[in-house]
């Protein structure tokens, strides 16, 4: 991994400067590096976009990148139902105006289009009992 050649020298000369033996310099130094390696990977994943995939692992997007990547949008549900993006929850609850990334805003549309399973099948000319729970 890339890290800056200089800091780790002022680093190691700061440490065998003021170490009693060359083997707890040798220790200190290589302590320094391995710090200074994690360093430089975590602050390379930060830079990494919602779904791209480093070292076999995928980064998953949090509200706030959904913030920047989607406009945002006002609307006032008419019924309480969580609301689900890349793994990333909010809670739309009935009468109450949220603002939200647009991504949610067009699941909550999408559920409240879609017919009910016991419509459609009527529609194909089933004949389906008010008591079949599952298709209500």
């Amino acid at each position: 991994m890339p890290r800056k050649k200089h800091m780790v020298k002022r680093e190691i000369r700061r440490i065998t400067s003021t170490s009693a033996s060359a083997q707890e310099a040798a220790q200190a130094a290589h302590e320094v590096a391995e710090e200074l390696d994690r360093k430089a990977v975590t602050e390379e994943a930060e830079k990494d976009t919602p779904g791209s995939i480093r070292g076999g692992f995928k980064k998953t997007a949090t509200y706030s990148d959904l913030k920047k990547m989607f406009p945002m949008a006002k609307f006032t549900p008419e019924e309480t139902i969580p609301l689900t993006f890349n793994g990333v929850r909010v809670q739309a609850l009935a009468g109450y105006e949220m603002e939200v990334p647009q991504c949610f805003k067009d699941i909550y549309d999408k559920h409240r289009r879609a017919p009910s399973a016991t419509n459609e099948l009527r529609k194909q000319g089933y004949v389906v009992d008010e008591g079949v729970g599952a298709l209500n």
